[in-house]
Formats: structure tokens, sequence, C-alpha cells
């Protein structure tokens, strides 16, 4: 068994380890009344908000593509591309989206790494002022969530691990963009893996170089940006609405800002079991639901989520004619 195949293993296992822990604590006669008491007409109206977010990502990255690329040709790509991302573990999927852009649309691998990374350093952005905002503006008794056996304060490990994530990216873009020709035309005349760093390292140029003669694509990305998390929390608003849930906006923030922090630093396969077990463990430390409804919640907020996203992407694998488990192994060869 390779290496690859040993941490896929891994992740299905501590997936597995996250459902069988939250499952073990469900009633799951109340959990079935929670589903069966559920408003699905209005919880329906959910899908019209992750098709805006979607919307809202395409625009994000065209905007920061140092190339043009039509904005349905971006559509197309990121449904493929956060399919893959939802279906393969160890987030294996992110390299998806530049091989499809490189293969269809000949856009070099370094200026579509670099638009991808500047992606998730708003991601983090964002992640920080809403885990701040959690912090500072949310009455809570405690932070604490149980993972297994252990008691994890979710808002402070968010804090941290979305700071130094946000600053290693920026120091990684600023040695990026300070690299000159010499060192970059090095790395390219090496071949393999220097050849793609080179390649990556002349795509921050471009990119940057287009963000500073264009600052509003900046601008316009990163309201993008808050488009895409807006209307992810007013998702989250209506889904809890619809169970007949406490739905302010406090608990709604709380919820989604849980869940984000654990897809982000628990990235199990389809994030099944650490999205459970936050978006739950924000809800029971809120007082608003007991531990079967929340659970319950969760595990029909997620799966509706995942249904839409590989819904999405299979439509565009079909009328690009290639398949999925091709596109992955390609894109990781």
């Amino acid at each position: 068994m390779n290496k690859t195949s040993l941490r896929v293993l891994a992740a299905l296992i501590i997936m597995a380890g996250f459902l069988a822990f939250g499952i073990s604590k469900v009633d799951m006669r109340e959990a079935q009344s929670a589903i069966d008491g559920v408003e699905w007409w209005s919880m329906s109206t959910v899908v019209i908000l992750y098709l805006a977010t979607h919307v809202a990502r395409s625009y994000r990255l065209q905007s920061l593509l140092a190339v043009p690329v039509s904005f349905s040709r971006l559509f197309s790509v990121n449904a493929i591309g956060f399919m893959a991302i939802n279906v393969i573990p160890l987030r294996l999927g992110e390299a998806v989206r530049p091989y499809l852009l490189k293969e269809q649309d000949r856009v070099d691998l370094g200026v579509s790494v670099a638009a991808i990374v500047v992606e998730r350093l708003f991601d983090f952005t964002m992640l920080l002022f809403m885990l701040l905002l959690v912090g500072f503006a949310v009455d809570m008794p405690s932070h604490n969530i149980e993972v297994g056996e252990r008691s994890v304060d979710l808002i402070a490990l968010g804090q941290r691990g979305a700071g130094i994530m946000l600053i290693l990216g920026i120091v990684a873009v600023g040695v990026a963009l300070s690299m000159g020709d010499r060192i970059t035309g090095w790395f390219k005349k090496h071949g393999g893996f220097g050849r793609f760093v080179g390649e990556v390292l002349v795509g921050f140029q471009e990119a940057f170089g287009r963000l500073r003669a264009e600052p509003a694509r900046g601008g316009i990305a990163f309201f993008c940006t808050a488009i895409v998390w807006i209307t992810t929390i007013i998702a989250v608003k209506i889904a809890l609405y619809s169970f007949g849930l406490p739905h302010g906006w406090d608990v709604a923030l709380v919820a989604w800002t849980f869940t984000l922090t654990g897809m982000t630093f628990i990235p199990t396969p389809g994030f099944f079991g650490s999205y459970e077990a936050c978006c739950a463990g924000a809800l029971v430390l809120l007082g608003v639901a007991t531990i079967s409804q929340a659970m319950a919640f969760a595990l029909v907020l997620h799966l509706g989520q995942f249904l839409y996203l590989s819904v999405l992407g299979l439509i565009f694998l079909v009328k690009e004619g290639v398949s999925l488990s091709g596109v992955v192994r390609s894109s990781l060869a």
C-alpha cells in the first residue's frame, strides 16, 4: 500500500470515528422527529443560495486570473473542482481546477495556482473575521466542543490556525513576488518539480502585476468572497428556520463559523464527521438544540450541500465529456 493509500485510509478511519462518536450520543427517535418536522418547501430555497455562492466563486476566480477566461468556462471548472474537493480525501481535489484550466483553456499552471492561492487567502481572511466576530460579539457559555475523547476550543483553534495560514500565505506571496527573472529561470531550467515552481513564481508575478494595473479586480474578488460566506450564513439561517430551531443571525453565524473551522482544519473525506461534530456542537453550546436535534440538522444540512455540489459537478463532467477519476489521476500525476 503506497503513502497516498495509507493517508486516504487514515482519513477514512478518522471520518468514521467522528461520525460514530456523534451518532452514539443521538436518540434516533428524537432525531427522526426533528427531521419529520422539517418544512421542506423553505429548505428547498437553500439550493438557490448555494447556486449564488457558486456564481460568486466563479466571478472571483475570473477576477484573479491573469489571463482572460469566460465566466461560463469558470463556472464549469469550479463545478467539477469543488465536487472533487468534496469527494476526494485530503483535499487532493484542489489540483483539479488548475489541471482543467491548463488542459482545456491553455492557462499556465502557475497562473491558475496563483489565483487559487489568493482565493484561499481571501477565505482565510474572512474566516478569521468571522471567528473574531463570534469571539467578541456573541455571548456564549463556552467555545469548547467534544471531538472524539477531547474537548476542543474551536474559536481559539480557528483563530490561531487561520492567522498562521494567512501570515504564511502573505509571506509566501511576498517571496514569490520578490523573485527575479534569474531565479525563476533557474527553477524552470531544472525540469520536473523545479519547472513547476518556476511556473508558479511567474504566475504569481503575472497575477499580481494585473492586480496592480487593475486594482478594482482585487476589490471585486474580495467582495465576491464576502458574498460567498454571507450567502452561506443566510442559507444556514433558513435551514434553522425549516427545522423549527432558533434562527437568529448570531445562531447562524456561530453554526457556520464552527462548521467552516472544522472543515478547514479537520478535512475528513467529504468533510463527513468533522462537519457534523462542529455544526451540532455549536448548536448545543448555544443551548438552541439537543444533541439529537443538532445532529439531525447537521446531517441534513451537510447532505444537502454535498448532494448539490455532486449533482452540479456531475452535470458538468457529462457536459465536458470527462471522468472524475481520470481528471483526478491526471491532475495528481
